[in-house]
C-alpha cells in the first residue's frame, strides 16, 4: 500500500444508462468497442493509466496534470472529428472531469478524497466539456491550454465548495486549432486501431516497428475488453462492501452508483445502493444531524422503486422520537409521530414507540395519541392479554387514562371498556375503585362498564345516578342529563320509594349541600328541579326556601321557586323580598319566567295597599332596563335588543295599571 500525489480523470458518455434501454446489447458492445478506440490511444499518447472501466466510464491517473487536461481537450477533438456527418444514434458524446490529489494505491486502484471529488465533479460537468479543479489549474501549465472559470459547486460528500474550472473549445480559433495541431504530431494523425481482421505485413516475416506498437495497442485493448467483461456485480458488491467495512462510505457510494449503471437489474447493485444508503443515514445519526438524514433518503427516493427506503425512513423516525423523548421535548416527539402515523398507519413498531414514549408515566400523563395507540395495537392483537408483564401494565394504564379522557358513550371509550373486560382478568376489581373518582369521565365509564357486564346492582345504581344528579354542573351535562333520564323513568315505574329506603346515598343529602346545576343557566336545571320537587320533596322541603333567600345566585333562587310553586309551598318564603331582588338582579337580555312573575306581582298592588312601593319598584326596574337597552343599541346586538323591548313592554304594561 503507497500513496502518491496523481491526477486523476473520469470520463462518461452522455445518456448512455438511457441507450441501455433501448438498444440491443450486440449494438451496446460496439459502441463501448468504438468509445474504447477512440480514448486509449489518446490516453497511452499523455502517459495515462487506465485504473478500470466502469461500463461507459473510464478512470484514468496522470503524473502531470498538464497531460491530463491536455488529453482531455484531444479526446473530445477525436470524438468531434468522428461525430462529424454521422446519424445521430452512432454519435458519441462523452463528459471530462479531473482533479489533482494525494490519493492511496491499493491493490491495482487508487483510494481517497481526491478520487471522490473527481467523481462527483463528473456529476456537474456537460457534455463535450472538460471540467477540472483549482488545483490542478493552480498546478498545471496554464500556457499550454485555454482555461476559465465556471464557479463554486457544492458535491454530494465533500465539506467545502470546490472552485471548478473548464477548458475553453473555441474551435473557430486559429489559436486553439494550432493547439490541436501541435497535439497531434506527425506521428498521431489518426488515433483508430486497425480492426480484428486486419493483416499485419513485414518484409522479412518479423514485426517491424510501427507493428510492434500497433500490437502493443491491441494487447491494451484486449486486456480492457476482458477486464471489463470479467467484471461481475459480485465483485463488485464485495468491492463496495469491503470499501464499508474500511469505513470509506464515498467510495461505496461510488461503487454502488456505477453498479447501477453496469447491472441495473442484478440483485447485487440493488443491495449495494440499500447497504450505502443505510450506512450514510447512520452516520448522519450519530452526529444528530437528521435534516441531512432525511435529505439522503429524498435523495435515494428519486432513483427507483428499488431502493428499500421506507424501513430506513421508518427506523429514522423512530430513531428521533427516542432521541427528543430522552431529551425532553415532546413537542418534538408529537412532530416525529405526526409524520409516523401519517406515513405508516397501524404500524407494529410504531404503535409499541408511541406506547412506551407517550404513556400514562410521561411528564404529562398518557396522550391521547397512545391511548389510540393502545387500542389500536390490542385490536390488531386479539391475543394480546393485559396481565403479568410490564409491557401489558403500561397498555393498562394507558386505557385507563383513556377512560380519563373521553365521553362514556364515544366509539373509543366503548372499544376501551370492551378490549378490558375481555383481555384483563382483575378489570372489575380496578375499575369498581374508579367509580370514587372525581373525574366525571372516568367515574361515568367506570359506572358503565360495571352495568355493560352485569355487575352493577340496582342500589349501586341508583347512588351512582343520584350523586352525578347533585354534584355536576353544566360542564358534566352529558351525565346530568342521563341520570335525568333514570329518575324519570324511576319516578314513572314508582320505584323511588323502594330504592330511598336501601340507598346509603338517600337520607338527608340535601341538607347542607345543593346540587350544583341549580345555580347554573342550564337547560337541564328546570328537569332536575323537577325530579326534586317530585321524589325528594321531604329531603329538600327545609333546605328550598334557603336556596331561595340567596341574593346573588340569581338561578339557583329561580330554581328553588319553581320547586316551591310546583309544590304550592310559596308561603314558605317572603315573595315582596324575594320578588323585589329578582327584578334587581335579573338580566334584561334574557325573558326569564321568575321576571314576569316579578312583575305580575307588584303590578297586582295597584289600587291596593303598598301601591305607591310597588309603582316604585317597578319604574326603577323599568329605567334598569331603559339603560341596558341603550347599551345594547349602541353594540348593535339586535337579539337583545328584541329581549329588552319585550321586557320593557311587560313592565309598562304592569305600571299602566296604577
Amino acid at each position: 500500500m503507497s500513496s502518491k500525489v496523481l491526477s486523476i480523470m473520469f470520463t462518461d458518455i452522455k445518456g448512455f444508462t438511457e441507450r441501455t434501454s433501448s438498444t440491443s446489447r450486440e449494438a451496446l458492445v460496439g459502441l463501448l468497442k468504438k468509445h474504447d478506440s477512440l480514448l486509449i490511444p489518446v490516453i497511452n499518447k499523455f502517459s495515462g493509466t487506465v485504473i478500470k472501466t466502469i461500463g461507459d466510464a473510464f478512470l484514468v491517473t496522470f503524473d502531470s496534470p498538464t497531460n491530463a487536461v491536455l488529453c482531455g481537450v484531444m479526446i473530445q477533438q477525436n470524438l468531434r472529428d468522428y461525430n462529424g456527418g454521422r446519424d445521430e444514434a452512432e454519435k458519441i458524446f462523452i463528459r471530462v472531469s479531473i482533479n489533482m490529489g494525494e490519493v492511496e494505491i491499493r491493490d491495482g486502484d487508487v483510494f481517497g478524497e481526491a478520487v471522490n471529488i473527481a467523481a462527483r465533479l463528473e456529476g456537474v460537468t456537460e457534455a463535450s466539456e472538460i471540467y477540472f479543479t483549482e488545483s490542478v489549474y493552480l498546478a498545471m501549465n496554464k500556457a499550454e491550454v485555454p482555461s476559465s472559470e465556471v464557479g463554486s459547486f457544492r458535491l454530494k460528500g465533500i465539506p467545502e465548495a470546490i472552485k471548478v474550472y473548464r477548458v475553453i473549445q473555441d474551435t473557430n480559433s486559429d489559436s486553439f486549432q494550432k493547439i490541436i495541431e501541435r497535439l497531434r504530431g506527425d506521428a498521431f494523425s489518426d488515433v483508430s486501431i486497425p480492426s480484428a481482421g486486419g493483416v499485419i505485413k513485414t518484409g522479412t516475416g518479423s514485426v517491424t516497428g510501427s507493428g510492434k506498437y500497433i500490437i502493443a495497442a491491441l494487447i491494451v485493448c484486449a486486456i480492457i475488453y476482458l477486464s471489463f467483461f470479467m467484471r461481475t456485480a459480485g465483485r463488485d458488491y464485495d468491492r463496495c462492501m469491503k470499501c464499508l467495512a474500511n469505513g470509506d462510505i464515498v467510495q461505496a457510494g461510488l461503487i454502488s452508483e456505477e453498479m447501477m449503471k453496469t447491472y441495473p437489474a442484478d440483485k447485487k447493485s440493488i443491495a449495494a445502493c440499500n447497504k450505502v444508503m443505510a450506512c450514510e443515514i447512520e452516520a448522519a445519526k450519530i452526529k444528530k444531524d437528521f435534516e441531512k438524514a432525511h435529505n439522503i433518503i429524498e435523495e435515494y427516493k428519486t432513483r427507483g422503486k428499488w431502493i428499500n427506503y421506507e424501513a430506513e425512513e421508518k427506523g429514522l423516525f423512530l430513531y428521533e422520537a427516542d432521541y427528543y423523548f430522552k431529551n425532553g421535548n415532546y413537542r418534538a416527539v408529537e412532530n416525529v409521530y405526526n409524520a409516523l402515523q401519517q406515513k405508516y398507519p397501524g404500524d407494529f413498531a410504531v404503535l409499541m414507540s408511541i406506547i412506551y414514549h407517550c404513556d400514562a408515566g410521561s411528564k404529562n400523563g398518557a396522550s391521547s395519541r397512545a391511548v389510540y395507540a393502545a387500542v389500536e395495537l390490542c385490536e390488531k392483537n386479539p391475543k394480546l392479554v393485559l396481565c403479568d408483564s410490564a409491557f401489558r401494565t403500561i397498555v393498562f394504564k394507558i386505557l385507563i387514562e383513556g377512560l380519563k379522557m373521553n365521553d362514556f358513550k364515544s366509539e373509543i371509550a366503548v372499544k376501551i371498556r370492551s378490549i378490558l373486560k375481555t383481555r384483563y382478568e382483575k378489570a372489575e376489581t380496578e375499575i369498581k375503585k374508579l367509580l370514587a373518582s372525581e373525574n366525571i369521565e372516568e367515574k361515568a365509564n367506570a359506572f358503565m362498564f360495571l352495568k355493560e357486564g352485569g355487575k352493577m346492582n340496582e342500589i349501586d345504581e341508583y347512588n351512582y345516578n343520584l350523586n352525578v344528579l347533585i354534584n355536576y354542573g353544566s360542564s358534566g351535562s352529558r351525565h346530568v342529563g342521563e341520570a335525568v333520564n333514570y329518575f324519570e323513568s324511576l319516578i314513572k315505574a314508582g320505584g323511588v320509594e323502594r330504592l330511598k329506603k336501601n340507598a346509603a346515598a338517600a337520607g338527608n343529602v340535601f341538607k347542607n349541600y345543593k346540587p350544583l346545576i341549580l345555580s347554573e343557566n342550564d337547560y337541564l336545571s328546570g328537569s332536575v328541579a323537577v325530579i326534586l320537587q317530585k321524589a325528594f320533596w321531604n329531603e329538600i322541603k327545609n333546605a328550598v326556601p334557603a336556596w331561595a333567600s340567596e341574593k346573588n345566585d340569581y338561578w339557583l333562587r329561580s330554581n328553588a321557586y319553581d320547586i316551591l310553586k310546583n309544590a304550592d309551598k310559596l308561603d314558605a318564603i317572603d315573595l315582596w323580598k324575594f320578588h323585589e331582588r329578582s327584578l334587581e338582579i335579573f338580566d334584561p337580555a334574557f325573558i326569564p319566567d321568575i321576571f314576569t312573575d316579578a312583575a305580575g306581582y307588584f303590578g297586582g298592588f295597584a289600587k291596593k295597599e303598598k301601591a305607591a312601593e310597588a309603582k316604585a319598584i317597578l319604574m326603577k326596574c323599568a329605567e334598569y332596563v331603559k339603560k341596558s337597552k341603550a347599551e345594547y343599541e349602541a353594540k348593535d346586538y339586535k337579539e337583545y335588543i328584541r329581549r329588552a323591548r319585550a321586557n320593557l313592554e311587560k313592565l309598562e304594561t304592569e305600571l299602566a295599571k296604577f
